[in-house]
């Protein structure tokens, strides 16, 4: 009797993963953090750590293929970041494109540039209504910076309580300047262009920097990542996630 020949295998598809980094790689200590110490303070002092499960993820999707960090972290903080990252990276909430050697895309930049000369406010001045606005005064709002340019707004409560910051969020949204986006996270807002985001960078990135077919990843941890891990294949997260909470309907502490 003749054995049956085993049908041949497609051939592998590449593997490209967008991966958030705060909350869904590692954790600071305030928000369960435990662990291997994976990014240092200015001043050196470590911040953030990376549980055994956190670095076998990490280590799976090193192993299939190319890892992109899809943050809000800027340039800077990115390089207090000590993880094995080799690709290009995506950072500043999708208002930078960095190439493998920390170099900003300059077709991304140019296309950023214009969207932000189609706004009418600048992150100072959201900022400032933020602060006025119902309730800012007792919260600490900063705008943060990426190549000299202030692109997004740091709103967080002092004593990291989600209930103030929840009503506050609730109060500011109908005050929000058109063409930005609030995001709440338990005790921390940001307020971004909803033209310059993540989801944004990451299709363009697609788009420009990614050979097809590709099997393409999404992780990420905050409901506004979400709109960047649609643009792949699978989306990943961690169940501490503020995300998971509402897909799953569960209330975490």
């Amino acid at each position: 009797m003749n054995a049956r020949r085993p049908e041949p295998r497609e051939p592998g598809l590449p593997v490209i993963s967008f991966v958030d980094l705060d909350d869904t790689l590692f954790r600071s200590p305030a928000r369960g953090g435990h662990g291997r110490p994976v990014t240092v303070t200015r001043q050196g002092r470590p911040y953030s750590y990376m549980s055994a499960a956190q670095a076998r993820f990490f280590g799976l999707l090193r192993d299939a293929g190319r890892v992109i960090p899809t943050t809000a972290r800027v340039p800077e903080q990115l390089d207090r970041v000590q993880l094995p990252f080799d690709d290009h990276a995506i950072c500043a909430n999708g208002a930078v494109i960095l190439d493998p050697h920390g170099t900003p895309d300059p077709a991304w930049h140019a296309r950023v540039e214009a969207r932000w000369a189609a706004l009418e406010y600048d992150a100072d001045e959201v900022a400032d209504r933020a602060t006025r606005s119902p309730g800012g005064d007792a919260l600490r709002v900063r705008t943060v910076t990426a190549c000299d340019r202030p692109f997004m707004v740091d709103v967080r409560h002092p004593d990291r309580e989600s209930e103030p910051m929840a009503r506050w969020s609730a109060a500011f949204q109908p005050h929000l300047p058109a063409g930005w986006r609030l995001d709440v996270a338990r005790d921390r807002a940001l307020i971004y262009p909803a033209a310059i985001d993540k989801a944004a960078a990451v299709e363009w990135f697609i788009e420009h920097h990614v050979e097809q077919p590709a099997l393409v990843l999404g992780a990420g941890d905050r409901h506004s990542d979400a709109d960047f891990m649609a643009h792949a294949h699978f989306a990943l997260m961690p169940t501490h996630a503020v995300l998971f909470d509402t897909l799953s309907s569960r209330d975490t502490p």
